[in-house]
């Protein structure tokens, strides 16, 4: 109907992915898809959301990486590591971003996430080498900047 396809188009629009692969990542279902196939997905897609919202709080965003961290080493860790390895692009933008911000919180909780995501070596592979010079060179500078080595550079 035509609220699936503004939903389309709005998407299209935003830059984020369309059709039935979209659905699945929004929970929106349809005759495609079946009843929500993808949880993991459907609890990825909100945080993302977050991480990428330019007007969403510092404490939002740090709230949203830890927790990320936590569903990566919860009960259902492989899952969710399976959805977080198809949207690592997107994440690894988001650590570039998050990283070497000044707020402390939000620059632990990036740098704690990406030591998880790249600890699985099934998430660390999507990335090139040139994006992992790019990690490593955001990272070392945090580390060299911080008056605090043994707290940032756990």
């Amino acid at each position: 109907g035509w609220e699936r396809g503004k939903l389309t188009r709005l998407a299209g629009e935003a830059g984020l992915p369309r059709g039935p692969r979209a659905c699945r990542l929004m929970s929106c279902p349809d005759s495609t898809t079946g009843p929500d196939p993808a949880p993991a997905a459907s609890r990825l897609w909100p945080l993302l959301e977050t991480l990428e919202d330019d007007d969403a709080p510092p404490g939002s965003r740090t709230d949203a990486l830890l927790t990320l961290t936590s569903r990566l080493t919860g009960e259902e860790g492989k899952e969710f590591a399976a959805e977080v390895g198809k949207h690592f692009p997107q994440l690894y933008k988001i650590f570039k971003t998050h990283i070497p911000s000044e707020n402390a919180e939000l620059s632990s909780a990036a740098l704690q996430a990406l030591g998880f995501c790249v600890f699985n070596a099934k998430i660390a592979s999507q990335l090139c080498e040139t994006e992992i010079q790019e990690l490593l060179s955001i990272v070392i500078s945090v580390a060299v900047k911080t008056a605090d080595k043994n707290i940032r550079t756990k």
